[in-house]
């Protein structure tokens, strides 16, 4: 009744995407996620410094997969962009079409970037889970003294 009489449900999807909205405020009030984002924030400089480690890390291996791979696979390793992408691809665990290393060169630099990498990554989780930790307890020292 809304489309008038059309096939086109653009006009459903436009109401269906403010009700998501509506709901999106009520997460504003929440406290579990005001505690998320305050103890994102005070770990802010910690975050940073690992975010760039990974940053880091993948540029590093970037180069010696480039260095590594970049004549005998030039499709998906012939510049360090190209090598970065899987880098990120990597970290991520999206993989990237079946793009791997064939010399023996980049076989080894791509294990121990794939085992830096998971170790690097886990490193702001720790961050967070941390200071969230602290903030819990923080917090319910206060509604005991209450």
């Amino acid at each position: 009744m809304l489309t008038l009489g059309t096939s086109d449900s653009m006009l459903l999807r436009f109401f269906r995407f403010f009700r998501l909205l509506s709901l999106a405020k009520l997460g504003k009030y929440s406290e579990a996620l005001e505690n998320i984002f305050n103890a994102i924030g005070n770990r802010k400089s910690e975050l940073i410094l690992s975010i760039g480690a990974v940053f880091a890390l993948m540029l590093f291996s970037s180069v010696a997969l480039y260095l590594a791979e970049g004549s005998s696979n030039p499709e998906h390793f012939g510049s360090i962009p190209r090598a970065f992408w899987w880098g990120a691809a990597t970290v991520s665990k999206v993989g990237y079409g079946g793009a791997f290393p064939e010399t023996l060169v980049g076989k080894a630099c791509a294990i121990i970037f794939a085992i830096t990498a998971v170790a690097v990554v886990a490193v702001p989780t720790g961050i967070i889970a941390g200071s969230f930790h602290e903030a819990l307890v923080k917090k319910q020292k206060i509604d005991r003294q209450h």
